[in-house]
C-alpha cells in the first residue's frame, strides 16, 4: 500500500512545498497486499486470475478479468474489471480476494474508454 500512496502522492505534490492531500490511513484493513500487486498487473496490462469470496457465497469463486482501475470507497478498495469471454464489467474488493495471479495465457485487450462521471457504489 505504502508504494501506491507514495506514487499517488509523487503526482499530486511538488517539491518544496507543504503537503496539502492527506491520505487516509487504515492500518486494519484487509485486502491492502492486493493493493501494488493488481496495481502492477493494471499497468503492465495483464490479465489475471482472482479467486474471490462474495459475501452471499458458500464457497470462492475463480475469475478471469482484465483489470482496468482501482479504486477507494468509504475506506475500502475495489478492482473494476472485465470478466474475460463476456466483457461483463465486475467490481471486486481487495478485501474479499483470497488469490490473485497472472493468467497463464495472457489476453491483451485494449482498456475500454470511459468517461467516468461519478463513481458511486450503492
Amino acid at each position: 500500500m505504502a508504494d501506491v500512496v507514495s506514487r499517488l502522492q509523487d503526482r499530486v505534490a511538488l517539491t518544496e512545498r507543504r503537503p496539502i492531500v492527506d491520505f487516509e490511513r487504515n492500518r486494519r484493513l484487509k485486502g491492502l497486499e492486493w493493493l501494488n500487486v493488481i496495481y502492477d498487473f493494471i499497468s503492465s496490462r495483464i490479465t489475471i486470475r482472482v479467486v474471490y469470496h462474495s459475501f452471499n457465497a458458500r464457497h470462492p469463486s475463480e475469475y478471469f478479468i482484465f483489470p482496468y482501475l482501482l479504486k477507494e470507497y468509504r475506506n475500502r478498495w475495489f478492482v473494476f474489471g472485465s470478466r474475460a469471454g463476456d466483457m461483463k464489467l465486475f467490481n471486486f474488493a481487495l478485501d474479499r480476494i483470497l488469490e490473485v495471479n497472472p493468467c497463464p495465457t495472457s489476453h491483451i485487450v485494449t482498456t475500454p474508454t470511459l468517461t467516468i462521471i461519478s463513481l458511486t457504489m450503492l
